[in-house]
C-alpha cells in the first residue's frame, strides 16, 4: 500500500509546475477547407510555439501543424492574385509567442519567421520574411487565452508573410500584376 501511495504521490507531484507546459491549441478555423494549390507549398517544420513572458514556461503545440496553418493562410491571401508561372515554396517556419502583462491593455506578440523561393515567371527569388504582429489580450495571473490567441495571432502574421511575398513576387516580375 505504501509502495502504491508512493507511486501516486511521484505522478502528482511529477505533473505539479509542468501542468501548463505544454499546451495544445486547435487550429481548424485558421485551416479553412480549399482547393488544393500545387503552386503554394510550406514544408513541415518544429511544431513548437514557445511562450515567453508568463510566470511559468509554455509551449504550444498546434494541432494540425503550425505549418499547415501557414500554408492555408498563405493560400488564402495569395490565391486570388496567383497567375500562370508563379511558384512559392517555404521552408523553416518558425515562430514564438511573447507576453507583455504589464501592458495596458496586456498584450501577446508573434515573431514568424519563413524562408520562401518565389518563381515569378522564371525568375527565381530566395528571401527570409520576419513579421511580428501584436494582439491585445486577457490573461490571468499566470495565463492567457491560447485557443483565441494563437490562431489570430498566426492569421495576422501569416497575412503579413503573404503580403512581402506578393512584393517580392511583383518586384521580381514586374508585369505579373497586370
Amino acid at each position: 500500500m505504501k509502495r502504491l501511495m508512493a507511486i501516486a504521490a511521484v505522478a502528482v507531484l511529477s505533473g505539479c509546475g509542468g501542468a501548463n507546459d505544454r499546451v495544445p491549441v486547435r487550429l481548424d478555423n485558421v485551416i479553412a477547407a480549399g482547393p488544393s494549390s500545387p503552386w503554394l507549398t510550406v514544408e513541415p517544420a518544429t511544431n513548437i510555439v514557445p511562450v515567453s513572458g508568463l510566470d511559468h514556461s509554455v509551449k504550444i503545440e498546434p494541432t494540425p501543424e503550425l505549418t499547415a496553418g501557414v500554408e492555408a493562410q498563405l493560400r488564402k491571401a495569395l490565391q486570388p492574385k496567383y497567375y500562370t508561372d508563379l511558384i512559392v515554396g517555404c521552408r523553416g517556419v518558425q515562430a514564438s509567442v511573447s507576453v507583455d502583462k504589464e501592458a495596458t491593455p496586456a498584450t501577446a506578440t508573434m515573431d514568424l519567421q519563413a524562408t520562401c523561393r518565389v518563381t515569378s515567371r522564371g525568375v527565381v527569388v530566395l528571401k527570409s520574411y520576419r513579421v511580428r504582429q501584436a494582439v491585445p489580450v486577457k490573461t490571468t495571473a499566470t495565463d492567457l487565452d491560447y485557443q483565441a490567441t494563437i490562431p489570430r495571432l498566426l492569421e495576422l502574421t501569416s497575412e503579413d508573410v503573404a503580403n512581402q511575398i506578393w512584393a517580392t513576387a511583383t518586384t521580381a516580375d514586374p508585369s505579373a500584376h497586370k
